[in-house]
């Protein structure tokens, strides 16, 4: 469904969330997943010595 709105106005959905509300949320979302993105990280998988075998 294309009709220039947004995901949920498109299916007449109302949240009664004012956008102040929201906006927080979506630059910290936004935030961690761009930190997650570049941050590489350090993990490294374990495995048993027996599974190997």
């Amino acid at each position: 469904i294309i009709t220039g709105k947004g995901a949920l106005a498109q299916l007449n959905i109302e949240t009664g969330v004012p956008i102040t509300d929201i906006e927080p949320l979506v630059l910290f979302n936004v935030l961690f997943f761009l930190i997650a993105a570049v941050n590489p990280g350090n993990g490294k998988f374990v495995t048993d010595v027996d599974e190997e075998e």
